[in-house]
């Protein structure tokens, strides 16, 4: 039943990250974590984010900025696999709290807009900030709401938004797949689940296309802030209890 409903939200969460260009990583590794140990959930979900980015960045392709993706990739690439020895080495429960950790510290950058206070970014600090990304990417899966925060700081319209958050992603998620399966937290008995996850993501994610310009995003954010105010406690609770 769990694992329906697992299938259930990565469903709905593919629809709403097209839609907003980001924020299934933020829904998705929290809510497995509580089923599947915490590790084994990013690794799942790496092989996932392959697919349905890919497929964003396709969809968006005339959007990219490749200027923009290539100075965030030379800070993230390095500092992914950073991020991932780290992770590979520290307790299940200390991912867990960085996980919580960094959950809170984005809900309350999107509730206060501190990123709205910085200045103009020069490459250097692009690059700086791409590291930062590449680091949370790898030690508990989630960098999006780093980069989102300096993507929506300069400026892109949505469209450019989402296929830059898109490509961004895409290698980082090619690296952490590898990586991860390598260290056999993925293994044969996991393809039924990672199968049915990328099948249902990559629909949302063609169906999510369709709300880019429609969706009325005020109460679905304030539902989602919500859920993951109380996901980031229970994860707490775990690593404490």
């Amino acid at each position: 039943m769990m694992l329906l409903l697992l299938i259930l939200f990565t469903f709905f969460a593919s629809i709403f990250a097209t839609a907003i260009g980001f924020g299934s990583a933020v829904i998705l590794i929290p809510l497995f974590s509580l089923i599947l140990p915490v590790k084994k959930a990013i690794a799942i979900l790496s092989i996932y984010f392959i697919f349905v980015t890919l497929m964003r960045a396709v969809i968006f392709l005339q959007y990219i900025n490749f200027r923009i993706v290539i100075l965030i990739s030379i800070g993230a690439i390095p500092a992914v696999f950073l991020g991932l020895n780290i992770m590979l080495e520290i307790d299940a429960n200390s991912v867990k709290v960085l996980l919580a950790c960094v959950i809170i510290v984005y809900l309350v950058n999107d509730y206060f807009k501190f990123d709205d206070k910085l200045g103009t970014i020069s490459h250097k600090w692009t690059i700086f900030i791409g590291s930062v990304y590449g680091f949370f990417n790898g030690i508990i899966g989630i960098g999006n709401p780093i980069i989102a925060a300096f993507l929506m700081h300069i400026g892109l319209r949505k469209r450019d938004f989402i296929a830059n958050m898109a490509t961004c992603s895409i290698m980082l998620d090619i690296i952490k797949s590898v990586v991860l399966t390598k260290h056999s937290l993925v293994t044969g008995s996991d393809i039924p689940l990672f199968a049915s996850v990328i099948s249902v993501g990559v629909i949302g994610t063609w169906l999510g296309k369709f709300f880019v310009d429609k969706l009325d995003h005020h109460h679905f954010k304030q539902i989602v802030r919500g859920m993951l105010f109380v996901i980031s406690i229970n994860l707490l609770w775990q690593a404490v209890a």
